[in-house]
């Protein structure tokens, strides 16, 4: 083995062996070639690659036409009921006189036949006494408490000429508030409603039961208390029969055996309310009724 010097930092001899060092230096060369020819490999072949080639040709993007045989998508058809011709059907189709109003609670009209056809008030008239009475009552004016007829109080007397149609309460206290109903009523609008001759208008009755719902001159307490009399009041063979599915906060009037009128406020099953005043002449309560429910089935 040979070995020769070498001379380190600050001269220092460092001895190393000759052949060791011969024998990597072969070992580095040949692995230096190796990568050479690997290199040379790769390029021949990339190179070769490029020659066999065959550029692809474009993808193109072809949009489906609609075929014309398939149905095209219909339009959402309009669900607007046309009321009107319900009730003008309904009018020319049944005997009777009818005075006719269906209307939102912002009075504008749904529907009518006959708004300004004058009847025979009947107890519809009580309607527009105790919703006067009961402004009174919240300007302090009357009380409910007080004895008014036999042993019922104001309040009992109030809530029975709604509910079961009661005379004498009635006809008690319309002459009670004198003049003043007359008064109001005209200036709430009611230009075809006369006490004097007893008359009024399906019109006329549907500005006083908007005039209700909305609490309109009314505190909540005596709305409430008028609207829940109207709400029990016995006479269920009209409106309320047919908007059976509704509430019915409503008011009769009859002179048997020719007028029979029902107005009142109908709430709907989806919340809303709306106002429906029938009155009618040779015409019966059943034909109210069946044009409350056909009214009714339109509106669902």
């Amino acid at each position: 083995m040979k070995f020769s010097y070498l001379y380190g930092a600050y001269g220092t001899p460092v001895r190393y062996n000759v052949d060791a060092y011969k024998d990597k230096t072969r070992v580095v060369i040949a692995t230096l070639i190796c990568a050479v020819l690997l290199f040379s490999i790769a390029a021949l072949q990339i190179m070769h690659a490029k020659n066999n080639v065959v550029e692809a040709s474009p993808v193109v993007q072809q949009t489906q036409q609609p075929n014309e045989n398939l149905p095209k998508p219909s339009e959402p058809s309009p669900t607007t009921v046309n009321y009107q011709s319900i009730v003008d059907d309904w009018t020319k189709s049944h005997k009777g006189t009818y005075g006719i109003v269906v209307s939102s609670l912002d009075g504008k009209t749904i529907a009518s036949s006959g708004a300004d056809q004058k009847f025979f008030m009947a107890s519809i008239y009580k309607l527009y006494t105790a919703y006067i009475a009961y402004q009174k009552v919240d300007k302090g004016t009357l009380k409910l408490s007080d004895p008014y007829w036999k042993d019922w109080t104001r309040c009992q007397c109030l809530d029975a000429m709604i509910r079961i149609s009661h005379n004498e309460c009635g006809e008690k206290m319309l002459p009670e508030l004198g003049r003043e109903v007359s008064a109001k009523l005209k200036s709430y609008g009611l230009q075809n409603t006369s006490i004097g001759s007893f008359e009024t208008t399906a019109g006329d009755a549907a500005i006083i039961l908007a005039r209700i719902q909305n609490g309109t001159d009314l505190s909540v307490s005596s709305r409430d208390k008028l609207l829940d009399s109207m709400l029990a009041q016995k006479y269920r063979d009209g409106l309320p029969q047919g908007f059976s599915s509704s509430s019915v906060y409503d008011k009769v009037g009859f002179r048997s055996p020719t007028e029979y009128h029902d107005v009142g406020i109908v709430k709907l099953s989806n919340g809303s309310s709306i106002i429906v005043s029938i009155m009618t002449k040779d015409a019966g309560v059943n034909n109210i009724a069946g044009l409350a429910k056909q009214i009714s089935s339109a509106l669902k």
